[in-house]
């Protein structure tokens, strides 16, 4: 659907940061107000008036889902010395732009005498110049003009900055910092025309947000940039990422991480109806132009992946759950150990636990109890079949470059082995992405359907929105099965009296305690886990899904102790942005009839 753009904030902030803005930033340091220095300026000898070149147009501007700038670009000069100049000093220009802007002297040098050496014309010395900076350059040029009237040339040479000029160039600007680096990604103007958007939003969305060059006539002189807001931008991109939700979270990741000594972590947050991404904290973080080569460890939530444990025992429930085979209630004697294979599989804590319902089966944990649904009840096909309705072994479609993924191992495949059914069961032996496995579970929360994940809520091209529309990517469980597994996990996590739980919210999850493989064996690290936890709530009418992956945290050996309490803290975090007031004020506020108005 199509409509015009009313936003007058977005339509501010983009003027606000377009070239146009240019003269904000040259009045930061009261040339233009100074009708002195302006004047100096603009009878500047040295300075042509207009230089006919082919511009990169300013790329779109990003924004998150209520109007905050993420990204957007600024005006910066490319400072360089022309050496078709008479009576330069490389010496004296190397030493002041050294001084300016904290350079080698001796690479600076470097740089002029190869320059002449090759017999190029112009010598670059510094790139990404604020307009601050240019202006000083251009004050001392007339400052050592005006000299060289009463003085001798010769000693006017020794200090002046003649031959040294500044190509306007753009950069990308991101005013919040790192935040939300990880979704975002970068763009180096630098290539110039061959350019390209790195991970994230700017590389996913690069054909949107660039345009072609553009012919234009600039000016030299910094006072009259403004003519560069002839320059049409790409399309602007606004996010479903909540600027506030997001900083929260990357907050409360970072605490986590150093507390318990993870090598990283992972929290999203989505809404489950929609499929759209509320916040996607990931760590370590980076800056936009400081990024590794390594997408894994650029954005652990799309490109990592790592077995997830018992997290994933959700699906193989709901799949016994919404074949018919099992109730909530349906019993099953635990004895502690389950041969499949020719392979024991134990509890977490080695022992039996008796005679116990399916809802105890997920309170406890037992990978015993899991490992008996998917080789006894539901068997290879169907047990296989729903995992992959569940969109396990395959990309979510997530609107991210660099989303990882791993193929499901299935029966017959030459990999494959028998004892693989029982512990892919609770989680072992399948790997996942962070945002795989939250998608996946995300239809427990949304009466049995999966939306596509998505970070762009709408863009702006030519003035009018386009705005994104939801999409379901499938239904692998009926919307009864879902309730009946929401009200099972929230009756686990209140049983056992969790650190998950939020006072006055009714919530729904399950902790995932992993093993990490061993990279050398076929074995796992011997004291290392990943810990995870899923949850979602309110479950009556669930506004959000969070999955949080802390990964290898060396002061942990539980993901009840870890991740189940840091699910707690994002929820109360997550209550007071989202505006959800507890669940006996909500109910009760839906409770009251709306009033009508008298006949």
């Amino acid at each position: 659907m199509m409509k015009m753009l009313h936003w007058p904030r977005y339509m501010i902030l983009a003027l606000a940061f377009t070239l146009a803005g240019l003269g904000i930033l040259i009045r930061a340091v009261n040339l233009q107000t100074n009708s002195k220095t302006a004047q100096q300026l603009i009878q500047a000898g040295q300075q042509r008036d207009l230089d006919t070149k082919q511009v990169e147009r300013p790329r779109g501007n990003i924004y998150d889902a209520y109007g905050n700038v993420l990204a957007a670009n600024s005006l910066t000069y490319e400072i360089g010395l022309d050496l078709t100049k008479d009576n330069i000093s490389t010496e004296t220009v190397a030493a002041q732009i050294s001084a300016m802007f904290g350079s080698d002297y001796n690479t600076l040098l470097d740089t002029i005498s190869y320059a002449q050496a090759n017999g190029l014309r112009r010598a670059t010395l510094k790139r990404y110049a604020s307009p601050e900076k240019m202006a000083e350059i251009l004050l001392k040029q007339q400052e050592y003009a005006d000299m060289a009237v009463n003085s001798d040339s010769k000693t006017v040479r020794g200090t002046s900055l003649l031959g040294v000029d500044g190509i306007p160039m753009l950069a990308r600007y991101y005013p919040e910092g790192s935040l939300a680096s990880n979704v975002l990604g970068t763009f180096p103007y630098w290539e110039g025309s061959s350019a390209q958007g790195y991970y994230g939003v700017e590389g996913a969305y690069h054909d949107l947000l660039t345009s072609p060059p553009q012919q234009l006539d600039i000016p030299n002189n910094p006072l009259k940039m403004a003519e560069l807001a002839e320059l049409q931008r790409g399309d602007d991109l606004i996010l479903t990422i909540d600027r506030s939700i997001q900083m929260n979270m990357e907050e409360i990741l970072d605490k986590a991480v150093e507390k318990w000594d993870a090598d990283g972590g992972v929290i999203l947050v989505m809404d489950p109806r929609t499929g759209e991404m509320l916040a996607m904290a990931s760590t370590p973080r980076q800056g936009h132009n400081n990024l590794s080569s390594s997408l894994k460890l650029y954005d652990l939530s799309v490109s990592a992946l790592y077995e997830p444990g018992s997290v994933f025992k959700v699906l193989t429930m709901a799949a016994a759950l919404d074949a018919g085979l099992v109730t909530p209630d349906t019993t099953f004697v635990d004895n502690g150990v389950f041969y499949h294979g020719g392979y024991p599989i134990y509890n977490w804590d080695r022992a039996g636990h008796g005679e116990v319902s399916m809802t105890t089966c997920m309170e406890l944990s037992l990978n015993v109890c899991l490992a008996h649904l998917a080789v006894d009840v539901l068997k290879p096909e169907k047990f296989y079949e729903y995992i992959q309705a569940f969109g396990i072994g395959r990309k979510t479609g997530i609107d991210l470059e660099g989303e990882g993924v791993y193929p499901l191992r299935l029966p017959g495949d030459e990999n494959y082995y028998d004892v693989d059914l029982a512990t892919n069961s609770f989680g072992q032996g399948v790997s996942v992405t962070p945002i795989q496995m939250m998608t996946a579970i995300s239809a427990v929360a949304n009466d049995g359907k999966i939306m596509v994940p998505h970070v762009l809520k709408a863009r702006i091209h030519n003035g009018v929105r386009y705005d994104t529309h939801p999409q379901v990517m499938a239904q692998p469980i009926s919307a009864a099965t879902a309730r009946t597994l929401s009200s099972m996990l929230a009756v686990a996590l209140e049983n056992e009296a969790s650190t998950a739980l939020v006072e006055g919210y009714r919530l729904a999850g399950k902790t995932g305690t992993a093993e990490v493989p061993s990279e050398n064996s076929a074995g796992y690290k011997d004291g290392i886990i990943n810990a995870s936890f899923v949850g979602w709530g309110p479950i009556d009418d669930p506004r959000f899904v969070v999955y949080i992956w802390l990964k290898e945290p060396k002061e942990a050996d539980w993901a009840s102790e870890s991740a189940a309490p840091v699910f707690a803290e994002v929820v109360k975090s997550l209550v007071v942005s989202l505006r959800l007031p507890p669940d006996a004020v909500r109910l009760q506020m839906q409770a009251v009839p709306t009033a009508t108005a008298a006949p």
